[in-house]
């Protein structure tokens, strides 16, 4: 069944980790979630994901391929509350503008339970 999220603004980046390996360190920003009270606000998630010998990025264009355990991410973006335990996420670089991601999650009994498709634009700085 085929959901749409709500828009989104990403903001990804590599950084050595204390242990000294490289991490994948990712926040992500959505409108129209539940504040305080029940107003509506701006909601932020943040994940982090050590990038390892499966890990693959792209020094040219950025496009990357990483095998993550107990992968978290936002309901608004998976369209479900599913515990993944296991998940592929690739990620294509298909301009200077525009990347599309997939990730491919798999549940706690180790079958494809969802594939998630996302288009991403750069925003313009202001």
């Amino acid at each position: 069944k085929r959901k749409i999220s709500k828009p989104y603004t990403t903001s990804v980046s590599a950084r050595m980790s204390v242990s000294g390996g490289l991490t994948l360190v990712e926040t992500l920003q959505w409108e129209g979630g539940k504040g305080k009270e029940g107003s509506e606000g701006s909601c932020v998630a943040t994940r982090t994901s050590s990038l390892g010998a499966s890990s693959d990025i792209d020094s040219v264009d950025g496009s990357y391929s990483i095998d993550v355990s107990l992968l978290d991410l936002p309901k608004f973006l998976t369209g479900t509350e599913t515990i993944c335990k296991f998940a592929i996420e690739k990620c294509l670089a298909t301009s200077e503008e525009e990347r599309v991601r997939c990730f491919l999650l798999y549940g706690m009994d180790d079958t494809l339970f969802r594939v998630v498709v996302c288009h991403e634009e750069r925003v313009k700085g202001e």
